[in-house]
């Protein structure tokens, strides 16, 4: 009798203290204000092609670790109701990031906002801020490590502080018809949900275990090129994760680029616990950024050629939200994409083969 009460109290205990009623786009607060994040770049292995941003550490920390050049990225969006529209339901969203390579390791940094207002999804007004670290391991193996802290508002308030770990492992050769395969693993959300003060619906309608994002969140995530001819090229990654090891989330994404410049991409998330309690399927996000270079004068400036690439995407959420999101991401310099070469006798500097 005493090893039962003492079983249910546990528990009780446990489902108090990992209860998990996220409000409708609760799992998805980081990529609300971005477009290369919204249309499939939300991966841990870095999505369909590759495209890291600074915002990438949100979903692995690993991810910037291969990152040669300085690079920044600003975004906005603009969330509404499409039936019911009207000023008081417009919500926004803005993002900024930065990430430094340095001879030890590749700092990065990111600062996300999201004001819903009351444009249809219950997430309220955000504030978190990710700092990342990364660095390669071993060969083709590469490990990263966040922290974050986030204020909640406008429901109340509330506030989040935690950390991130990612591994990344990125081959350089094709394992049947998959061309540079990734492996993306990580664990999200360590640390404290926002959600005890904060009031806000829930998936299930009521106030109680809104703690979002899911505390404790494993992801691992596939990526690959599967075509590259005449200047063409696509890819996929797929990831699953697990918030609060209580929930299932799938998100699938393709891309396809033309020599690198133009590129579309698709993506598509299903929510078990979102479809569970009756919320609509999103539609696809769609995605589309080219690339402009950008040259100096300068023939010696270390930045004598860059890269700057606008980005927009849209989706609709949830059959009533539309979010559109634009933005852009600098690459200051060129990619050092050259093998080291070696000499021996001099042979360069006196003409001697």
């Amino acid at each position: 009798m005493k090893k039962t009460a003492l079983l249910a109290a546990f528990s009780l205990f446990s489902a108090a203290l990992f209860a998990y009623n996220p409000p409708f786009g609760g799992e998805n607060l980081y990529k609300l204000s971005n477009p290369t994040l919204m249309s499939g770049g939300d991966s841990a292995s870095g999505g369909p092609l590759f495209n890291v941003i600074p915002a990438s550490i949100s979903y692995n920390p690993a991810l910037t670790a291969t990152e040669q050049r300085t690079v920044l990225n600003l975004s906005g969006s603009l969330m509404f109701n499409a039936k019911n529209f009207d000023s008081s339901s417009l919500g926004w969203g803005a993002q900024a990031g930065i990430t430094m390579p340095t001879k030890w390791m590749v700092f990065s940094g990111t600062i996300n906002a999201v004001f819903s207002g009351e444009a249809g999804l219950p997430v309220g007004n955000t504030i978190i801020v990710h700092a990342g670290i990364a660095k390669e391991l071993l060969d083709d193996i590469y490990i990263g490590l966040n922290l974050y802290g986030g204020s909640y508002f406008s429901h109340g308030s509330d506030w989040s502080i935690g950390c991130d770990f990612g591994l990344l492992y990125k081959g350089e050769k094709s394992i049947g018809f998959l061309r540079e395969p990734r492996i993306g693993l990580s664990v999200l959300n360590i640390g404290r949900s926002a959600g005890n003060d904060y009031e806000v619906p829930g998936v299930d309608g009521t106030f109680e275990g809104t703690a979002f994002p899911g505390i404790l969140t494993p992801r691992i995530s596939l990526g690959a090129t599967v075509l590259q001819t005449w200047g063409w090229k696509a890819g996929f990654s797929a990831d699953a994760s697990f918030p609060a090891c209580q929930n299932a989330v799938f998100d699938l994404a393709f891309a396809v680029s033309y020599n690198d410049l133009v590129e579309l991409n698709v993506g598509w998330q299903a929510n078990v616990r979102e479809l569970a309690e009756g919320g609509k399927a999103n539609w696809p996000s769609i995605g589309l950024s080219c690339k402009i270079m950008l040259s100096s004068s300068k023939k010696n400036d270390t930045w004598q050629q860059s890269e700057i690439v606008p980005s927009v995407a849209w989706q609709n959420m949830y059959s009533e939200v539309q979010n559109i999101s634009a933005g852009a991401t600098l690459y200051l310099g060129q990619e050092d994409n050259e093998a080291p070469e070696i000499y021996l006798w001099d042979e360069d500097v006196f003409g001697n083969n």
